[in-house]
């Protein structure tokens, strides 16, 4: 069995045997792996494969020039004894499901597992950034696009599923990596600041949520939904409150200690002026006026 790594550099290992880009020829023949190893099992034509690598503009003769970068292909392959993952079908290419495995369907399976370990091998699995052989080609956009996507959702679900298993590191770790590839994802942002709040920061899960509500207006013009606004409301309830409680019950700590002193030098300016604040005189009656 063969493995295709897409995440880093293209390459292909088969047992102790690892091939890369110079063994096979190039950036133009990576391309023509890296788009047979997104479907393993799926036949492209060759006029499928020549729109993708020449971004709908293939040249003349690309069929004798497509055929060229296939040979050069399997002679990468041959060298670490791989060669038959590369079969030709009606019209086209396609690689053999039956003797390849590629880490990116690896990935989208410990994604969709739901399982938090599971999915944080998988963010770090894919570390290296996905196909970025092929940094410009609309069809790697597209399929990072996907990946990003397929992160975004696993990585919010496992953030709460470790929230309710009493692991908020994890669900933080989990909820930043869903944010990092959909930033505008609001249902992450609230398992970031529930998983904030779960660890005791819950400053900081007033903080993520007020940073993201200045990039929506900047960037899209728009504040955030209610729910989160509804989150955000709760988290501040508590802080409020004990806010409201402590403050006069020092004001009554100080006027008792104060209360208690037998006499008060009150030619000391600070004892003085403590004094004035923690128990100011009561004012004067106003005087009636004759007439």
């Amino acid at each position: 069995m063969s493995t295709i790594s897409l995440f880093g550099p293209v390459g292909v290992s088969h047992g102790a045997f690892v091939a890369r880009g110079p063994d096979f020829g190039g950036r133009k023949p990576v391309g023509v792996l890296a788009l047979l190893a997104l479907a393993p099992g799926v036949p492209r034509t060759r006029d499928e494969i020549a729109e993708a690598l020449w971004e709908g503009r293939p040249p003349r003769g690309y069929v004798a020039t497509l055929h060229g970068y296939v040979s050069l292909l399997r002679r990468g392959l041959s060298m670490i004894g791989a060669g038959p993952v590369l079969v030709t079908s009606a019209h086209g290419y396609l690689l053999d499901p039956d003797l390849v495995t590629v880490d990116l369907h690896q990935g989208l399976a410990m994604l969709a597992s739901g399982d938090p370990d599971a999915v944080l091998d998988a963010l770090d699995l894919a570390a290296r950034g996905l196909l970025v052989d092929v940094p410009y080609a609309e069809w790697a956009t597209r399929a990072r696009s996907e990946w990003d996507d397929a992160v975004a959702m696993a990585a919010t679900r496992a953030a709460g599923v470790a929230r309710e298993q009493g692991e908020p590191p994890t669900a933080v770790r989990l909820a930043r990596a869903a944010l990092r590839s959909s930033p505008y994802c609001e249902g992450a942002l609230r398992e970031l600041m529930s998983a904030l709040a779960a660890s005791g920061q819950t400053g900081r899960a007033v903080q993520a949520f007020e940073e993201a509500r200045g990039r929506y207006e900047a960037d899209l013009g728009v504040g955030l939904g209610p729910e989160t606004e509804e989150l955000y409301l709760h988290l501040l309830r508590p802080q409020a409150t004990r806010s409201a409680g402590t403050v006069p019950a020092l004001i009554r700590l100080l006027r008792e200690a104060l209360q208690d002193q037998a006499a008060l030098d009150l030619d000391d300016p600070v004892v003085r002026d403590v004094s004035l604040v923690l128990m100011p005189k009561p004012k004067p009656m106003p005087v009636p006026q004759a007439g």
